[in-house]
């Protein structure tokens, strides 16, 4: 590990153990390696890198972060939450709801948008993505990746690649740095983790009014269907309600393509 300023930003925050490092290939992947023999105690217990090398996204894509991005992990067991089996499902969605409305808080009177079921968008474009992913090894874990683009500036990048990336040092007069923005993420992933068993709706109605996807026409596919229509939003369980030719259709998992 590397000195860190880490122990004053997390004095307020559900995390008991932590690890700063300030280059892994992945923090999921060291996150996945380490979960089963981190003590319960130390739950949820966070890994932090400075840069990642080779982040994972959905599927084969890849998490790219250069210097600046906040990038890390969270080993979590959500039964301390009281989050059951049946309401893992949900937590992709919710992630991602915590990380756009913790970035509202940070960005007031931006656009910041919640594209199901697992990216947050800033005025139309990508800033921050989460992979949620189970441990064989502790099945009564899990694993929260998250990326956000805080002062890792687009302004160089490709034109493709600033046409559906922004990070918030280009976007705000006065953005946040990365320590900030993980304290803020770290606060409202428990608050918002609290709701999902005692006032769900609340979670479900912010969700809906995030909703990047609403009122446009998208293609969802997995291994077994791809299904195209009109986003008409999210349902209370978390799936996305897409009206097709068929008529209305739930989707609980797949790659969302929009139409342009």
């Amino acid at each position: 590990m590397i000195p860190s300023p880490l122990p004053k930003w997390l004095e307020s925050s559900c995390v008991r153990g932590w690890r700063h490092e300030a280059e892994l290939n992945s923090t999921n992947d060291f996150a996945i390696q380490h979960a089963a023999t981190i003590d319960t105690a130390q739950l949820p217990y966070l890994v932090l890198a400075d840069q990642q090398t080779a982040g994972r996204g959905r599927g084969a894509n890849r998490w790219w972060s250069a210097e600046g991005a906040l990038t890390f992990s969270l080993i979590i067991e959500p039964e301390q939450w009281r989050i059951g089996t049946h309401l893992w499902p949900r937590l992709s969605v919710a992630v991602g709801g915590a990380v756009a409305e913790a970035l509202r808080e940070l960005a007031p009177g931006e656009d910041i948008r919640l594209k199901w079921p697992n990216d947050v968008y800033l005025n139309g474009r990508k800033v921050s993505g989460i992979l949620v992913e189970t441990l064989p090894s502790a099945p009564n874990r899990l694993v929260i990746g998250i990326g956000i683009n805080v002062e890792n500036s687009f302004q160089d990048a490709p034109a493709e690649v600033t046409g559906r990336a922004i990070s918030l040092v280009d976007a705000l007069p006065e953005p946040p740095g990365r320590f900030e923005t993980l304290a803020a993420v770290l606060r409202r992933l428990d608050a918002d983790f609290q709701l999902l068993t005692t006032n769900p709706k609340v979670l479900t109605n912010r969700w809906r009014q995030r909703c990047f996807l609403t009122g446009k026409f998208i293609s969802i596919g997995d291994v077994e269907r791809t299904l195209s229509g009109t986003c008409l939003g999210l349902e209370d369980d978390a799936s996305l309600l897409i009206q097709t030719e068929a008529g209305p259709q739930r989707c609980y998992a797949g790659v969302v393509t929009i139409a342009e």
